[in-house]
């Protein structure tokens, strides 16, 4: 009997590691898709924290562990630095997900992100706090860029070659004709790269409320979700339709205290401005 219930639960921890495993061949790419912000503020916050959730390496042996006793055991991870706090504005806490997860020496963001892809849980840095929220109840902050991509749908010019005979008394002077070629400088044009972005680049996300794309002059005008931007950087590159960036120098490495530091300062600055408009609202103003 205790044979039997052995190999059972050797099965179901394979099974788990397994499912971990494949998870993580399949984790996102992007920051953005894991560790979220609603707040163009809060980037900078986010971006130390995440040095740190790469640096920080636990082991997980975890069945149907609640999402609370999850954001507990983040939260010890970081030593307790940062807070990590379950939010839902529609749902009980104790109706969400749970999580099964089975790992060893595993960094705390990719930990995170197989967890996104496990469940629909997303994670949402804020104020120097992770919030731990469904995804339909985040609120990813939206901003307006133009693309200038006038150099890659610009016509082509195909002129004929000139004629190199001497001209004789009285021959009679053709101009070059101008070009009437369809073709452009990338082999795109405008109508055609914005059909091309909805297909490849969150083709799920463009019917979504804020969302949108138009063009003006050679130029798109997109309002999007800041991991969206990025990954429409990336295409417009692939495409050729904006040159690659440029890369000068060789970016300085900071130190794990000089991270810590700054991730402390930023926690601080959040709670600080959070005392402050609590103390504005107790005392009352002065009347005159």
């Amino acid at each position: 009997m205790r044979s039997h219930q052995q190999q059972l639960r050797f099965g179901l921890a394979a099974k788990s590691l397994l499912a971990g495993m494949l998870l993580l061949t399949s984790l996102p790419a992007q920051v953005d898709d894991i560790l979220l912000v609603e707040r163009a503020g809060d980037r900078a916050g986010r971006n130390l924290l995440v040095r740190e959730l790469r640096r920080t390496r636990m082991d997980l042996n975890a069945a149907d562990m609640s999402v609370k006793d999850f954001a507990t055991f983040l939260s010890i991870g970081m030593d307790n630095k940062i807070n990590f706090l379950v939010s839902s504005r529609e749902m009980d806490p104790a109706d969400l997900p749970t999580i099964s997860l089975n790992v060893k020496n595993l960094n705390l963001l990719s930990m995170m992100g197989v967890i996104s892809r496990q469940t629909d849980l997303r994670f949402v840095y804020t104020s120097g706090v992770v919030m731990i929220k469904p995804k339909d109840e985040v609120r990813e902050q939206r901003s307006l860029v133009v693309y200038d991509i006038r150099a890659a749908v610009a016509p082509l010019r195909d002129f004929p070659g000139p004629t190199l005979e001497l001209r004789r008394d009285g021959d009679d002077y053709e101009p070059i004709p101008e070009s009437d070629t369809d073709k452009t400088i990338s082999g795109f044009d405008i109508d055609t790269i914005q059909d091309l972005i909805r297909v490849h680049v969150a083709p799920e996300s463009w019917d979504e409320d804020g969302n949108s794309m138009s063009s003006s002059s050679g130029s798109l005008i997109v309002r999007q979700t800041a991991r969206n931007h990025a990954a429409l950087r990336k295409f417009l590159i692939k495409v050729g339709a904006i040159p690659a960036p440029t890369i000068t120098g060789r970016r300085a490495q900071r130190s794990r205290a000089q991270d810590l530091d700054a991730l402390r300062d930023a926690v601080e600055k959040a709670k600080q401005g959070k005392d402050k408009k609590a103390s504005n609202k107790k005392t009352p103003a002065a009347k005159r």
